[in-house]
């Protein structure tokens, strides 16, 4: 009895942690990638102020745009645009 109690503990344990866990990770790989962009907007001088506003497809198309081969007054004012579409 033991044994199915503890078995059953811990698959429910598992069940939710899992979720949790993937949670947390990707809120750290967020996290990552607009701290690196925050780097980036201050070597652009774009504002950083609403830089944790931005949505994850906001965050994709700027980093698209800086690994791009544009200019730098070109990616600022793409930037720029993409993050006044909220």
């Amino acid at each position: 009895m033991n044994t199915k109690l503890l078995a059953l503990a811990t698959a429910t344990t598992l069940a939710f942690a899992a979720p949790a866990l993937a949670q947390s990770s990707a809120n750290q790989g967020y996290d990552m990638l607009t701290g690196a962009l925050y780097n980036s907007f201050n070597e652009l001088g774009i504002d950083t102020s609403s830089l944790n506003e931005l949505s994850l497809s906001q965050v994709a198309q700027i980093k698209n745009v800086l690994d791009g081969d544009e200019s730098g007054g070109v990616k600022k004012d793409r930037i720029e645009a993409i993050m006044n579409n909220n």
